[in-house]
């Protein structure tokens, strides 16, 4: 590693796609892959040690998502600075990924040169957003767009264990919440989004899960 290369911590459960992006970084060069994790909880446990210049995080990952991580990481060092890689091509992924304090959000279908600008533009403070997404803010989302802009960032993420099949009991386990916390953020959670059971919101849930295309 040259003494002024960019390290980079990657964090992706699937090894292969961690080739492919070392593989195109150190290419690349100046850069340097100094840390491979597959899941978040690693990532926040390694951070501190790895000290990065810049994190790689897939968004759905196994345990805590990418969005959880990036939050947690944030809260250990308020100066890191996170791309968010990610098959979603939605405004509500990358809405989430900037609330949880994410600099950068790039879709798993862009171009080699994308993740190098990605990076690039990272590391000089500045964010970066998948021009392919478009960009809505949950705080001023006022029903125009998607009504799952509407829930918290908590919200969001119980939504999204609900769709990968989790029972609340687990849900609150995962996210090291109370259960009746994940049972009273469901009630908000119907109500915002006009549903009348948990059975339905499972469905809801579950079909945003298996279509990441979804407009």
């Amino acid at each position: 590693m040259g003494k002024d290369a960019i390290k980079v911590m990657l964090v992706d459960d699937h090894a292969v796609v961690r080739a492919g992006y070392r593989m195109l970084l150190e290419m690349k060069g100046g850069y340097s892959v100094i840390c491979e994790v597959e899941t978040g909880e690693a990532a926040i446990a390694d951070y501190l040690e790895a000290q990065p210049h810049i994190v790689i995080m897939d968004l759905n990952l196994p345990g805590a998502s990418g969005i959880e991580a990036t939050r947690k990481i944030l809260a250990l060092d308020a100066k890191a600075k996170i791309l968010i890689f990610s098959i979603h091509a939605e405004a509500i992924y990358l809405a989430r990924a900037f609330e949880a304090g994410a600099l950068g959000y790039l879709c798993k279908s862009s171009s080699p040169d994308q993740m190098i600008e990605a990076v690039d533009t990272i590391l000089r403070n500045d964010r970066y957003h998948d021009p392919n997404v478009p960009f809505a803010s949950p705080r001023s989302f006022k029903g125009a767009l998607d009504p799952l802009l509407l829930l918290s960032a908590r919200e969001f993420e119980i939504f999204q264990w609900l769709g990968r099949g989790y029972a609340s009991r687990e849900i609150s386990e995962v996210l090291t919440v109370s259960p009746k916390t994940v049972s009273n953020s469901l009630v908000i959670i119907k109500e915002k989004l006009a549903v009348a059971s948990t059975a339905e919101l499972v469905k809801i849930a579950s079909r945003l899960s298996d279509d990441p295309t979804r407009v």
